[in-house]
């Protein structure tokens, strides 16, 4: 399965914690990544994305997300920041979930700060939803979605312009379900804020994430 990694330069540095996980699970991965210091290695894609210069990265990662949901319309997406680990048999997984979501036009987010109820995906009010650490896209979705957030991203700010808020708004007026893992197939391990640069601390841990 192909996974997007979405990449800055960053301390402490994820990155590499993020790539031998995916690595562990036999993952395509390609890194977009903004900066000047990006990870090295022979084994998965590196595309560097610094056209978007300084601005704030919450700004630039929400472009780049932008940019990769418009590289390919005709397969599903697998993207992820650059700090978390994923579940063993994660792809074995996430297939368990996916043929569980009733729903023709949705969105599955692999990371959930809340304890689902016992089910292996639960339907979410966008409005009471964040957090767009892993997000698996459908194909169907990727243009629509692509142009929602162009249009969210005209104007650099505004409540669409942070990845989840631009998602969560999306499903709100498309009409399109979103559904959250359960347990969660990511695990947050970023504690230094990447936008703010503040330790965020445990509030934002999924409580239902297990490794094995």
């Amino acid at each position: 399965m192909k996974l997007a990694f979405l990449s800055c330069d960053r301390t402490p540095r994820y990155i590499e914690r993020s790539l031998e996980s995916a690595r562990k699970n036999n993952l395509s991965v390609t890194v977009y990544h903004n900066g000047l210091n990006p990870p090295s290695g022979d084994w998965f894609s590196l595309v560097l994305t610094n056209k978007y210069g300084p601005g704030l990265s919450q700004f630039r990662a929400s472009k780049s997300f932008c940019d990769i949901l418009g590289n390919n319309f005709d397969e599903d997406l697998l993207i992820c920041e650059d700090d978390v680990i994923f579940t063993r048999g994660f792809e074995r997984k996430l297939s368990e979930r996916l043929v569980r979501i009733p729903s023709k036009d949705f969105i599955l987010a692999l990371y959930s700060t809340d304890n689902p109820h016992d089910q292996y995906v639960e339907h979410i009010n966008p409005k009471h939803w964040h957090g767009s650490l892993g997000m698996y896209i459908p194909a169907r979705q990727r243009k629509p979605l692509h142009d929602h957030f162009q249009e969210a991203l005209k104007f650099g700010t505004g409540i669409d312009y942070a990845a989840d808020l631009a998602i969560a708004n999306y499903c709100r007026v498309k009409c399109v379900a979103l559904y959250i893992s359960n347990p969660s197939l990511v695990q947050h391990i970023g504690k230094v804020s990447s936008v703010l640069n503040y330790d965020t601390g445990n509030d934002h841990f999924s409580p239902s994430f297990k490794l094995y």
